[in-house]
């Protein structure tokens, strides 16, 4: 049998604010499979997103073992980690973060194109995506001119760029009314089914307890 996807041990993170060592991550063992869907709950300034970042090779451990595919990723260089977050994990973020004068298409091509993937395949992969999350007729609008769960499958799609085998989403619905939040859940639930792997923060609690259809 195979190991895990994704393993923590004994992980842990601190900051340095003058003479003070300032805690933020202690001790954490985790272990994900592959295909799994998990949420990260906890209070705001718990570390979830620290801890997010860590897994998707935004932020390095202080101390402690992470291995992603079996392979200890903490002696790996910069370009290493810029390749994995590239094409290995998918970001999405509370805020969106789409480029406000480039076009539903283009924030999509954004991964791609710092893959150095050709503009022909890249636009085709992105209108592509945004079809299956069903935004084919928002293509060509700008951020401004879609509503917050369009800008967030925006995102989703952007995460799925470059194959997003590992979904990493930071309070994906915090910024979305109810009805919003319902469409951007579901559309995690149809990526895992999928396989992907999917990992969200969230401060709510029931998160963990929704089904999986």
């Amino acid at each position: 049998m195979s190991g895990p996807l994704i393993e923590l041990v004994s992980v842990s993170l601190h900051y340095q604010a003058g003479d003070e060592i300032v805690p933020v991550l202690n001790e954490i063992n985790l272990k994900i499979n592959a295909g799994e869907f998990v949420a990260i709950v906890g209070a705001s300034g718990s570390g979830k997103t620290t801890l997010l970042n860590i897994i998707g090779c935004l932020a390095r451990p202080s101390t402690g073992t992470y291995r992603l595919n079996g392979s200890s990723l903490l002696e790996a260089d910069r370009e290493t980690l810029a390749r994995l977050r590239r094409e290995y994990f998918g970001f999405v973020f509370q805020r969106y973060n789409l480029l406000p004068h480039l076009s539903a298409t283009e924030n999509v091509e954004v991964p791609a194109v710092y893959a150095g993937s050709p503009i022909l395949r890249r636009r085709c992969r992105a209108q592509e995506l945004l079809t299956s999350l069903g935004l084919d007729h928002r293509a060509e609008h700008r951020p401004n001119q879609l509503s917050g769960g369009q800008q967030q499958r925006v995102s989703i799609a952007r995460a799925l760029m470059n194959g997003g085998k590992v979904l990493l989403g930071d309070e994906p619905t915090g910024a979305l009314d109810s009805t919003s939040a319902r469409e951007v859940i579901g559309t995690f639930k149809s990526l895992h089914r999928q396989g992907h792997t999917v990992i969200l923060v969230t401060h709510d609690e029931k998160w963990p307890s929704m089904p999986i259809e």
